[in-house]
C-alpha cells in the first residue's frame, strides 16, 4: 500500500522521543478506503504505545506520524506490524515507517460493531 495516500487523520496523541515532541495521528481516509473515526480512535492507543516504546529511529526532522494500516500482517512481513507514514514540520512527507505494537488493538467486529470485511477494508 506505499502509493496509498493519506487524504485525513485525526490527533490521538503526542509523546517525546529523545526530546522531541511527535504527534501520533490515525488516518480517516486515503487515496483507497476511508475509516469509521471510533475505529481509527480505537487504534489511537496501540499506536501511540508503539511509537514511545520503539527502539527504531524515527526518520530525521519526524514532526508527525500517522498511521496508514493498523496492527496487521502482510506478504512481505508475516508479523504483527503498523504501518505509519513520517511528515516533518512543514507536513512534507518523509518515508514510510513501520513499527511493533506492543499488544494487538481491540479491533473485534464484537467490540467496534464492524464487520470483518470492513475491517479489512479499513487497513485494520
Amino acid at each position: 500500500m506505499s502509493g496509498n495516500v493519506i487524504k485525513k487523520a485525526i490527533p490521538v496523541g503526542k509523546i517525546i522521543k529523545l526530546g522531541v515532541e511527535i504527534a501520533c495521528e490515525v488516518a480517516t481516509e486515503t487515496a483507497e478506503w476511508t475509516r469509521p473515526s471510533d475505529i481509527a480512535v480505537a487504534h489511537g492507543p496501540a499506536f501511540t504505545e508503539a511509537v514511545e516504546n520503539s527502539t527504531k529511529p524515527l526518520p530525521p526532522k519526524t514532526k508527525k506520524l500517522i498511521s496508514r494500516e493498523g496492527d496487521h500482517k502482510s506478504a512481505g512481513d508475516p508479523k504483527d506490524h503498523i504501518t505509519a507514514v513520517a511528515y516533518d514540520a512543514e507536513g512534507n512527507r518523509i518515508e514510510t515507517f513501520i513499527l511493533t505494537p506492543l499488544r494487538r488493538s481491540n479491533h473485534s467486529q464484537y467490540s467496534l460493531g464492524c464487520s470483518p470485511d470492513l475491517l479489512a477494508k479499513c487497513g485494520f
